[in-house]
């Protein structure tokens, strides 16, 4: 995964494989590092609803969202349908 940031918009390119049951949504959630936190941002995987697939999306950051997003409060996280609580999660963090 990764994740640009330009202005307000954070567009995040996905590449998953080798899930154990088919993707059926993913997310931005924001919590502390390591923790497990409430939904940000639904993002549209538009078809890649197998076990392994690509997507793209972006979103608009207020301000507020983009001060946590340097602060590496958010992630990204698939569900699946055996897994409906997230199968798989990355972290947004700043390159350094």
């Amino acid at each position: 995964m990764t994740a640009e940031l330009r202005g307000r918009e954070l567009t995040i390119d996905a590449v998953f494989a080798g899930l154990s049951s088919p993707a059926t949504g993913a997310n931005v959630r924001h919590a502390a590092k390591g923790r497990r936190g409430a939904v940000v941002f639904v993002l549209d995987m538009g078809t890649a609803t197998a076990i392994a697939g690509e997507f793209s999306d972006t979103v608009t950051l207020t301000e507020t969202q983009l001060v946590e997003l340097r602060q590496e409060r958010y992630y990204l996280q698939i569900r699946t349908a055996g897994n409906p609580s997230g199968e798989i999660r990355g972290w947004l963090l700043a390159r350094e």
